[in-house]
């Protein structure tokens, strides 16, 4: 299952959200009730390995610290829909990966919402 978050903020707080997105996405082959597939095994390892490494940076920032978080995932099928369905499967997957984390020079907070200039 493709994910993708993005979160500007307070580096706390954006942490915050951050580890509540990821809790979101669960592990299971299954479908889900909206239609979209979640994560299998192999995406919710690197899933969980993103969200370590994010929550680690974002906590070794002073808390107020104004940052963009970006960071997207998911396992791609090569040969098309069903790689997993298949017998034996076929591991010709790739996992696209992005983790972007900035600084935000200057940053306002206007009436509970974020604003970047």
């Amino acid at each position: 299952m493709p994910w993708q978050m993005t979160e500007v903020g307070r580096a706390a707080k954006v942490a915050v959200r951050l580890a509540e997105n990821f809790s979101w996405i669960k592990h299971s082959e299954s479908q889900m009730e909206d239609g979209f597939t979640k994560c299998t095994e192999l995406e919710e390892k690197i899933k969980n390995t993103v969200a370590s490494v994010v929550a680690t940076t974002l906590a070794s920032l002073p808390p107020d610290f104004p940052v963009s978080v970006e960071v997207s995932g998911g396992l791609l099928d090569r040969n098309g829909p069903g790689m997993f369905e298949r017998t034996p499967p076929t591991f010709r997957a790739v996992h696209p990966l992005t983790i972007k984390i900035e600084p935000i020079p200057e940053f306002l907070e206007e009436s509970g919402r974020t604003v970047a200039r």
